[in-house]
């Protein structure tokens, strides 16, 4: 039982790890279409 939380906790732990890795910031530009965050990144610019 002890191994499966450990298991639990460092699948946890490398979770946490990795989706910030994927986090961008960057803020709206200004011309942006309504509704919507277009912003640089991988592409010259996306949006959201």
């Amino acid at each position: 039982m002890k191994n499966i939380c450990k298991l639990i906790v460092g699948l946890g732990v490398i979770l946490a790890i990795t989706s910030n890795a994927y986090a961008h910031g960057g803020g709206c530009r200004k011309d942006s279409p309504k509704g919507k965050c277009c912003h640089a990144g991988s592409k010259p610019y996306h949006c959201h």
